[in-house]
């Protein structure tokens, strides 16, 4: 169960009859994280000395000392995400990540071809559509194969998934991206099987976790992937700008940010050059990674059980709301995700036919904020709905009830 009084106190949204169900996309900072990032905004603009260069007497960032809320925040997480704390540093959002990641194997002539073979690179089809341009861009750039693992909607078993995937991996294949949830289709990924293959066959393996934080409890030491990547303002409802990256210490010499700053030869007693390099990569006022720490204890506090029980009480009334929404439409169990591969959180339901941004406008103009595309396979008419800790049964009652009168108004 939730703290009610809690929750109330943390979102404001509800007062305002805002029908809030797509945490998935770009989240909803609570409170507290919207004071905590006003008040660092104010004391950076009050003293930009005192905050960017003093962070030891002033608690702002982290720059030649190894205090500060930057490192506070940094070891917090990783605390959380069961990684050490040197394989992991703090960016603005997974995309910030993973295009640190790939431009360092570009540059690096990871992709470069060998015994006259082109290097592959392998990804899903339910990928994320910003990581698919990445990947393909350093497919572009060095002559890589870029190849795609076709996954069904609706999947039949992690087991038939990861077997689609490894049909992908080969010799060639330098580098495996993998989503521990993936967005659209609102599902679990075998991530771990996929992992614990390319470790023992010697493959790079990318887990993207922007859905994962918030959602499934991490251990990443004991996962080992090669990197990861997190965004926390999403299922953390951190501020936006807050985002994380892990590094196995063999990738450490490797990896850079794709901004090179004062980091890159900074003489910290400290901190290792990994963690400088995107600890100090320019001056920013993107502060959202200041506010994590904020945002997880604020999760924490709404269940005695802590973020597990959030997660819990959530994902008991995301099922009940789309087993309703579902029937309320006229469509069978099967055409959705299995339940035990559904995210916790979030769930995609296919829709009949229908002019989905139309619809999806129309809702809008009701106050539900929920996703909606055509991204499912044949271009088939989705929506996707979030269970947070501000949303309450009743809404799932009113979006069934508003698509079951709109989907007829937006026919083909």
């Amino acid at each position: 169960m939730l703290d009610r009084r809690i929750v109330s106190r943390c979102w404001a949204q509800s007062a305002r009859n805002l029908h809030y169900m797509n945490a998935g996309s770009f989240g909803l900072p609570s409170l507290p994280v919207q004071k905590k990032l006003q008040d660092l905004i104010r004391s950076m603009s009050d003293n930009p000395i005192n905050f960017f260069v003093h962070p030891e007497r002033h608690g702002g960032l982290l720059y030649q000392a190894g205090v500060g809320l930057l490192e506070e925040n940094r070891r917090f997480v990783a605390e959380k995400l069961g990684a050490n704390a040197e394989n992991f540093v703090l960016v603005p959002n997974t995309t910030t990540a993973q295009n640190a990641v790939v431009s360092s194997l570009v540059r690096c002539g990871h992709f470069k071809s060998r015994a006259g073979r082109p290097a592959e690179i392998v990804q899903t089809s339910f990928g994320y559509n910003a990581t698919k341009n990445i990947l393909q861009a350093a497919a572009d750039d060095t002559g890589a194969v870029l190849k795609t693992a076709e996954l069904p909607f609706p999947l039949e078993s992690h087991e038939h998934a990861f077997e689609i995937i490894k049909e992908q991996i080969n010799p060639q294949t330098r580098l495996v991206m993998i989503d521990a949830i993936s967005s659209n289709e609102a599902c679990i990924l075998p991530y771990k099987k996929v992992v614990a293959f390319c470790r023992e066959h010697d493959i790079p393996v990318f887990v993207d976790c922007a859905h994962a934080a918030g959602q499934l409890p991490l251990h990443l030491e004991e996962l080992q992937p090669d990197f990861a990547a997190f965004s926390f303002h999403k299922w953390c409802f951190g501020a936006e700008g807050s985002g994380g990256l892990y590094v196995r210490p063999t990738w450490h010499t490797v990896i850079r940010p794709t901004a090179i700053s004062h980091g890159a030869n900074s003489e910290s007693s400290s901190l290792s050059r990994f963690v400088m390099q995107f600890a100090w990569n320019g001056t920013s006022g993107d502060l959202g990674s200041l506010t994590v720490k904020t945002a997880w204890k604020t999760l924490e506090s709404l269940s005695s059980h802590g973020v597990e029980g959030v997660v819990a009480a959530n994902q008991s009334m995301l099922n009940e709301g789309v087993d309703l929404i579902r029937s309320r439409l006229g469509i069978s169990a099967e055409k959705l995700m299995p339940p035990e591969l559904r995210a916790p959180l979030m769930a995609t339901i296919p829709l009949p036919p229908c002019r989905v941004r139309d619809l999806q406008q129309s809702l809008r103009d009701q106050n539900f904020v929920t996703q909606m595309g055509t991204g499912l396979s044949g271009g088939q008419p989705m929506i996707r709905v979030s269970a947070a800790p501000f949303n309450r049964p009743e809404q799932y009652e009113r979006l069934a009830v508003a698509l079951k009168r709109e989907i007829p108004l937006f026919a083909p």
